[in-house]
C-alpha cells in the first residue's frame, strides 16, 4: 500500500503533463486503498472524508460521523444477528443429534430401518455402477 501512496508523487515528477483519464483512474485507486486501510470502517471512511474536503461546518462534520456512527452500529447489528443464527442452527443439529441417538437406543426398528433402507441404497447404487450384478 505504501507503493500506491507513492504513485501521484512520482507521476507528477513524471515529464509531461497526466491526461484527465489518468488523473481519474489514480484517484480512483487512491480511493480503493483509502478504504482497504480504513478496513471498511465507516467512521474511518467519514473521519477521512472531513480531512480530505475539510470544508465543513463543525456541524455538518458531527452529522456525518453520527450518520456513520449509525451506520457502524448496523453493521455490529448485523454481524451480532449472524452469530446468533449460527449458533441457533449449531444448537438446533445438536438437538437432531442427540434425538437420532435416543431413537436408536430406545427404538432398535427404527434403527434397523434406517440401516436397511441405507443398505438398499448402497445396493442400488453398486448395480448403477455395474460393479455387482443381480445374482450376486
Amino acid at each position: 500500500m505504501a507503493r500506491l501512496k507513492n504513485l501521484k508523487p512520482r507521476l507528477a515528477e513524471a515529464p509531461g503533463q497526466l491526461n484527465k483519464s489518468a488523473s481519474d483512474y489514480i484517484a480512483a485507486i487512491e480511493k480503493r486503498t483509502a478504504a482497504i486501510e480504513d478496513g471498511n470502517d465507516p467512521i474511518k471512511q467519514a473521519t477521512r472524508h472531513i480531512e480530505e474536503h475539510g470544508k465543513y461546518t463543525e456541524d455538518e462534520a458531527k452529522a456525518i460521523l453520527k450518520a456513520a456512527e449509525a451506520q457502524k452500529a448496523a453493521q455490529d447489528a448485523r454481524a451480532k444477528a449472524t452469530e446468533g443464527r449460527k449458533g441457533s442452527i449449531k444448537g438446533i443439529n445438536d438437538e437432531l443429534r442427540a434425538i437420532d441417538a435416543l431413537i436408536a437406543k430406545y427404538d432398535p426398528a427404527a434403527k434397523a430401518q434406517k440401516d436397511y433402507a441405507a443398505g438398499v441404497k448402497a445396493a442400488d447404487a453398486a448395480l448403477a455402477k455395474k460393479s455387482v450384478t443381480a445374482t450376486q
